[in-house]
C-alpha cells in the first residue's frame, strides 16, 4: 500500500537503502496525541541515530499520493519521521541501521509517554553539539 513513499524515498536518498515503516507501540502514541512533543532528544542515541529533529506529518490517508509526497519530501533531510495518527517512517543505509534507528526512537517515545506531559528532560543544543565531537570523532 505504501510502496509509492518507499521507492520515492529511495529514489531521493542515494545514501540509504531501506525505508521501513512501523506503527511501534509508544511511538504510535505519541502519533495520536493532541500535544506531540517537539523534542524527542531525552537520550543520546536519538540525535546521534534518528536525528536532532523528527517531522511530524500532518495525517492523509494511507496509501494515497499526498502521503507519499509528504514522507517524500520530509525524508529528503530526516532519516525518522513521525505520521500524524499513523505510525512512523525510519530509513537506513542497510536493514540493521533503519531497524536500530526504529528501536531508538521507540524508546524515545517510550520514555516521553512514561514520564508524562512535560516531565521529561531532552539534551540541550551544547549538550547535542557536545555528541558530535564524540559521535564524529572531532576534537574542537
Amino acid at each position: 500500500m505504501e510502496s509509492s513513499f518507499h521507492l520515492g524515498v529511495l529514489r531521493q536518498r542515494k545514501d540509504m537503502n531501506v525505508v521501513l515503516h512501523f506503527q511501534s507501540e509508544y511511538a504510535t502514541i505519541i502519533a495520536c496525541m493532541k500535544d506531540k512533543p517537539v523534542n524527542f532528544n531525552v537520550t543520546a542515541e536519538v540525535p546521534c541515530y534518528c536525528g536532532k529533529d523528527i517531522p511530524v506529518i500532518p495525517y492523509f490517508r494511507p496509501g494515497s499520493p499526498e502521503l507519499a509526497g509528504a514522507v517524500v519530501e520530509a525524508m529528503q533531510h530526516h532519516d525518522c519521521i513521525l505520521l500524524n495518527k499513523h505510525g512512523q517512517v525510519v530509513c537506513g543505509k542497510d536493514f540493521d541501521d533503519a531497524f536500530q534507528k526504529a528501536v531508538f526512537f521507540e524508546m524515545a517515545c517510550r520514555i516521553i509517554v512514561g514520564a508524562g506531559k512535560n516531565n521529561y528532560l531532552t539534551l540541550s543544543e551544547e549538550e547535542i553539539n557536545d555528541l558530535e565531537v564524540y559521535v564524529l570523532g572531532k576534537k574542537q
